[in-house]
């Protein structure tokens, strides 16, 4: 538990780069004893189906959309693609060159977004999936200091990328010298099993599910081709791998 929140401070699942509502519907359907949900997500189109899929949730002020994208600093930035092309992402290296679909959007860094959100005073547990942004958000996370967070789930997609490993590992560094207690989303959101991808994560917790269940861990064939991943990224080679490239 954070150290510096009482245990009775609100409980919130806060999901960055929420797309069209996976996570929010894991926490709906499992029940977890969470007082608020914030999605953070830029794309209009996923922002109307966010509106959609959750207007009971919203109505009784349980969820909140935040439509921006978070980064560290405040400002705008182009956010390019959309699903047809693996996600919109803000990173242009991600698409061919002359990529449709642009659209400027608004940013925040993750102190404004606590303070906008109400949730300075709030435990936190918080999903990162940001296409490729994940860098900047982490980055403006440990500048605030990120002490009621609970529990930090990363997917590191700058890992597909020449290099990007190193970004990876920086940020890692960074993170286990500030304390701020974090998963890599290969090692929990595991895809098969009892309690599939976010419930795997989530069910550990007894401020959030009575009783705890341990995660289950994942199969060792998908951490071998995350650590196969990191290291070709960390050479500078691209893979043909994926369809699309942060």
């Amino acid at each position: 538990m954070s150290a510096q929140l009482p245990v009775g401070a609100p409980r919130v699942f806060v999901d960055v780069g929420a797309h069209n509502g996976g996570s929010i519907h894991s926490v709906v359907e499992g029940g977890y004893t969470f007082d608020r949900m914030v999605s953070v997500e830029p794309d209009p189109e996923m922002i109307a189906k966010l509106n959609t899929r959750f207007a009971d949730r919203i109505a009784d002020g349980r969820y909140q959309i935040a439509p921006v994208g978070l980064s560290d600093h405040i400002g705008t930035a182009q956010l390019m693609g959309d699903n047809s092309l693996g996600g919109a992402s803000m990173i242009a290296g991600k698409f061919e060159a002359g990529v449709g679909n642009v659209r400027e959007i608004k940013l925040i860094d993750w102190a404004t977004f606590l303070t906008d959100y109400n949730l300075k005073n709030a435990r936190l547990w918080v999903k990162i999936n940001a296409e490729g942004a994940e860098i900047a958000i982490l980055d403006s996370i440990l500048a605030e200091g990120g002490k009621n967070i609970e529990s930090l789930v990363i997917f590191f997609d700058i890992s597909k990328s020449p290099f990007g490993a190193w970004k990876k590992w920086r940020v890692m560094r960074d993170l286990t010298h500030a304390g701020i207690p974090f998963l890599l989303a290969e090692n929990v959101l595991i895809k098969h099993g009892p309690r599939p991808r976010l419930n795997n994560w989530l069910s550990s917790f007894a401020d959030l599910k009575s009783p705890p269940t341990p995660a289950d861990p994942p199969p060792l064939s998908k951490l071998v081709r995350m650590h196969y991943l990191d290291v070709v990224s960390a050479m500078g080679i691209r893979l043909t791998l994926f369809k699309r490239r942060a």
